[in-house]
């Protein structure tokens, strides 16, 4: 019998041995409550640890069971915990920023006490790295790889600029509290690392298509107000459709300004040889 069909009509009984059989009699009534708190998990323990007898029981001992329930059950209440505190911390540093954001309140409103904040983060700055370290990582791996095509491929700009806009309007919120509500935190100066790399971009990107050293300031600039019109466009109150309008009309602006720029500055670099 599969043991999804077994759980629902299974009795128990207690050996001398601590043993627990289950079989095929209806359940009693003694034993119901029990076996309620145990049924979500018995499928999980059926596959892995039954021995399957001739008379169709299952022998399972009572010390093995009651802990694996036990590990599972706790492992289960502290992912739930976790997830919580990480919606709940979101909302919070969004709100009033790193520096004000208040674990009491944290916890309150995720229904848990500080000291069980502590057993799923060591402190208040390791919920926000929690909550902000997946989307670095990622955003670096997209855009580092959006500069490289695009450099190689000119003609995938409009393109590249639609992804980092669908992916940073579906985390804005982790992208506002990193570059405007970290203040105070080990994050506090990540607005000007993300400057500097994407002044690099430009550096390369320009390096290439000019056949000299850009001027550094020029770069600094150009790069600077592209990374600001990235927030502008996440920190608006825009729909997801309205985004991607304002994103390509933008991206062709640039487009036809980058080509025009760069013909500019090779004119003026041959007028200073």
């Amino acid at each position: 019998m599969h043991p999804r069909t077994a759980t629902g009509i299974m009795s128990l009984a207690i050996t001398d041995d601590f043993f627990f059989i289950f079989s095929y009699p209806p359940l009693k009534l003694s034993i119901a409550p029990f076996y309620h708190d145990m049924r979500t998990y018995s499928i999980h323990f059926f596959n892995e640890i039954y021995t399957f007898q001739k008379n169709s029981s299952y022998i399972l001992t009572f010390k093995l069971v009651c802990t694996n329930i036990t590990v599972v059950m706790e492992e289960d209440r502290k992912k739930l915990t976790e997830k919580k505190l990480l919606s709940c911390g979101k909302r919070e540093f969004l709100e009033k920023g790193y520096a004000k954001a208040n674990l009491r309140s944290i916890c309150k409103a995720s229904g848990v006490t500080t000291g069980a904040f502590y057993f799923s983060f060591a402190s208040k700055e390791a919920l926000l790295r929690a909550i902000l370290d997946p989307f670095i990582a990622d955003s670096r791996e997209l855009l580092s790889g959006l500069a490289r095509m695009e450099e190689e491929h000119p003609e995938t700009a409009d393109d590249n600029e639609i992804q980092i806009i669908r992916y940073l309007s579906a985390h804005r919120e982790e992208c506002i509290i990193l570059m405007e509500k970290s203040a105070g935190s080990c994050y506090e100066h990540f607005h000007e690392e993300a400057a500097a790399m994407m002044q690099e971009s430009f550096r390369r990107y320009y390096r290439k298509y000019l056949g000299a050293e850009p001027d550094p300031e020029l770069i600094r600039i150009l790069a600077s107000m592209r990374l600001h019109g990235y927030l502008e466009l996440v920190h608006g109150d825009y729909t997801m459709k309205e985004r991607l309008f304002l994103a390509r009309a933008i991206g062709i602006h640039a487009d036809a300004g980058t080509l025009s720029l760069i013909q500019y500055l090779k004119e003026e670099n041959d007028a200073h040889r």
